[in-house]
């Protein structure tokens, strides 16, 4: 009877570690993670608020944790030398937390658009899609295309069907590449 006991006890330990190890590998992949996670969104908080003009925004925040990076960028303000400004009360854009290089735009709270020496006007989109590609060099590509874009008010504007693409050849001392195609497009007598 004891060499019976006896062979029973070495395979409970053997039981009570084939289930403690893994659990102990699974928790620390998951701190790992959690980790790794909060490493990629601080830093893109970072380079994104050191890119924009100072006071550009109210509030930069990545947050969708485990799943996501979702970064919202309120109260945005930004212009151009030449005129051109754009400004949205929110902006959200996407990523995976394994390619952050690749950003999608969700959407776009009450955005408006001057163009140089106009009037700010809301803007209206019809099925917007737009996505950037960053490089570890800068901005690889920039694309967007609508079924329709309107600013309206006095003097507004509209386009019909649409795309923008602008890319970046690193391995051709940076030249840049763009295309633009645009359908029904009205104009107003100002800018």
């Amino acid at each position: 009877m004891e060499t019976a006991m006896a062979a029973i006890k070495p395979k409970a330990k053997m039981r009570w570690s084939g289930l403690v190890i893994p659990f102990i590998l699974a928790a620390a992949l998951i701190v790992g993670y959690y980790f790794y996670w909060t490493k990629i969104a601080r830093q893109i908080e970072a380079q994104i608020a050191d890119a924009m003009p100072a006071n550009a925004a109210s509030s930069i925040k990545v947050t969708g944790f485990p799943y996501r990076l979702t970064l919202e960028i309120k109260n945005l303000k930004v212009a151009a030398q030449g005129g051109l400004a754009f400004s949205a009360s929110s902006v959200i854009a996407t990523a995976t937390p394994f390619n952050p290089l690749l950003w999608v735009l969700e959407g776009a709270t009450d955005p408006a658009l001057a163009l140089p020496n106009g009037p700010v006007r809301p803007l209206k989109a019809t099925n917007l899609q737009a996505s950037l590609r960053l490089h570890q060099k800068g901005l690889e590509r920039v694309s967007l295309t609508f079924d329709g874009l309107e600013a309206s008010g006095d003097g507004g504007w509209a386009v019909g069907k649409g795309l923008f693409h602008l890319m970046t050849r690193f391995e051709d001392d940076d030249s840049l590449a763009m295309v633009v195609d645009l359908s029904a497009i009205r104009l107003s007598k100002e800018p």
